[in-house]
């Protein structure tokens, strides 16, 4: 990747995040790159190919954070309430119309998306779920597949419908469906910990 490309994307993120795909022009991006239009050209063909190297950075991200999380974390529950800081962090620097531009004008793209969803995002969830109920916090009776494609199709409702039609912000809707998602699949021994992580992390949420 030359000098110019991996600054170009970064800038089109926050750009994209912050004001929407459609309203963001590619004389904003190079203005905001302090580079010609010439020069952002000469990297990418147009702002859907420019769009497609931002949302696979994003999932590359997103990736390596969620790895170091469960690096870092003493069992699934903190992991899950550390995700849910993560999605409400996240959620509150993104125009809610972000998703919803993707799925109606970059066919492309949302088909990444789906991808990353399919491949890694349901991935994680099920080994996540089996871990916890082997670790006695989730309940040992629950259908993992069926729990995962549930998770899945909450997040992306939220994502894609809910957040740009309802009167509460993404950041509450987000906190209430994880919230009440972890104390439904929880044991005893689950929500104890998941009553006490919040306690001690009253501030974030």
């Amino acid at each position: 990747m030359n000098k110019y490309k991996d600054r170009i994307i970064d800038e089109a993120i926050q750009l994209f995040m912050k004001q929407g795909i459609r309203s963001v022009t590619m004389d904003e991006i190079a203005k905001q790159c302090g580079i010609s239009k010439r020069t952002l050209y000469e990297n990418f063909q147009d702002k859907e190919e420019l769009l497609v190297n931002c949302v696979e950075k994003i999932h590359e991200i997103k990736m390596k954070n969620h790895k170091e999380i469960v690096k870092t974390s003493e069992n699934v529950i903190e992991v899950l309430l550390t995700k849910i800081r993560q999605l409400m962090k996240d959620a509150s620097q993104l125009k809610p119309s972000f998703h919803k531009e993707i799925n109606k004008y970059y066919p492309s793209v949302a088909a990444i998306q789906q991808k990353y969803f399919k491949e890694f995002v349901a991935n994680e969830i099920s080994s996540f779920i089996k871990k916890g109920i082997k670790q006695g916090l989730f309940r040992k009776e629950l259908n993992v597949e069926i729990v995962t494609g549930l998770l899945i199709g909450q997040i992306q409702y939220v994502i894609n419908d809910l957040s740009e039609n309802s009167k509460y912000s993404i950041v509450e809707i987000f906190q209430t469906m994880m919230l009440s998602f972890a104390r439904g699949i929880s044991t005893n021994k689950g929500i104890a910990l998941l009553e006490n992580f919040e306690k001690n992390n009253s501030t974030n949420f």
